[in-house]
């Protein structure tokens, strides 16, 4: 292929617009993993800021709400069942015990 006089071989090499482009779909990439990240962990980040006074008793509640509500296997329970388990799982107080309750009724397999 002949391009002004040099003699080039192989495919053309990217032009400035297709190097803006592929630098655009990077950014935009990036900016949305870092929105999602940042949405996805705000609950944890608010939890985790609490006054552990406070941030202890709303577990223990939260939890006492769970066992209630999840034992009920009905549907008009189960997203409200759901909303407690995921907020449970954002507490520090949630031990290994707790994260196990939480998962068994979270990924319950479809009825």
């Amino acid at each position: 292929m002949r391009r002004r006089g040099r003699v080039t071989a192989g495919p053309r090499p990217f032009r400035r617009r297709e190097l803006l482009l592929l630098a655009s779909v990077v950014v935009v990439v990036v900016a949305l993993t870092a929105t999602w990240w940042f949405k996805a962990t705000a609950t944890r980040r608010a939890v985790i800021r609490m006054q552990p006074a406070e941030r202890a008793e709303l577990f223990r509640r939260t939890r006492a709400e769970a066992d209630i509500l999840c034992a009920r296997h009905e549907p008009p329970f189960e997203e409200e069942c759901r909303r407690h388990l995921e907020l449970l799982l954002n507490f520090p107080e949630c031990d290994e015990e707790c994260v196990r309750f939480a998962r068994a009724h979270l990924y319950q397999p479809a009825r």
